[in-house]
């Protein structure tokens, strides 16, 4: 689907679905380090991560992977977070059992405890999650009543009601505070993002990728089943 987006994550895959992935600055009028900071220290690391995938070894994988992860938040590196927080999820659904209920259980968190513009891409992956949740269970869902007791953290309570109502709710959240999002150019997120030739002409800042996101799901016929 979203090959046909200007921008998707160098090789990160849930399955054999891409999802798009980003990365961010520190919100409002704080202090924004430069998002290619301490890149290179990352390379070595990546390197080690890509390899152990390529000799299918994705928990040796995930260990790295974490530590990049911690390094990254310790610096405030958000662009190298971002790319953690996404092969963590590439990573885990190669082994667990319930992959999108963990990994969306995980995501919650970090949302939590983001700051715009982070804030809004993590709301824009969560999304994404949701939905394909939907489409690997669509049986599950069509057969299910609206039912009590729901979790906000466990997809398995869920009805279709509510989960669509949260896909919804996050590609909106995906939108908040559209002037960090509009003030935030593309072109330092190269590190997570490939970018089609010229397509920054079309999309030069993280409002219009997020936006270009959400507005792919709502024309999707699919997103309005519960209307």
């Amino acid at each position: 689907m979203y090959r046909n987006s200007f921008y998707y994550i160098t090789g990160i895959f849930i399955v054999a679905l891409i999802i798009s992935g980003f990365s961010s600055t520190n919100s409002g009028k704080a202090h924004s380090p430069n998002p290619m900071q301490d890149h290179e220290s990352y390379v070595s690391e990546w390197k080690k991560v890509d390899s152990l995938i390529n000799i299918r070894l994705p928990k040796s994988a995930l260990e790295i992977t974490e530590s990049i992860y911690q390094q990254a938040r310790a610096s405030d590196n958000h662009p190298q977070l971002i790319k953690a927080v996404l092969y963590k999820v590439r990573l885990s659904s190669e082994f667990e059992e319930d992959f999108f209920e963990n990994t969306a259980s995980d995501l919650l968190a970090e949302v939590d405890e983001a700051k715009s513009p982070a804030k809004q891409v993590l709301h824009s992956i969560l999304a994404e999650i949701y939905w394909r949740y939907y489409q690997s269970n669509r049986g599950i869902f069509y057969d299910r009543t609206m039912i009590t007791g729901i979790e906000k953290g466990d997809l398995r309570t869920w009805d279709l009601n509510t989960l669509m109502d949260e896909i919804i709710r996050n590609y909106f959240a995906s939108l908040e505070m559209p002037d960090d999002l509009k003030g935030t150019p593309l072109d330092a997120y190269d590190v997570i993002l490939d970018t089609a030739s010229k397509s920054k002409l079309f999309r030069p800042t993280l409002y219009d990728f997020l936006a270009h996101r959400a507005v792919d799901f709502f024309m999707n016929d699919e997103s309005s089943i519960v209307q």
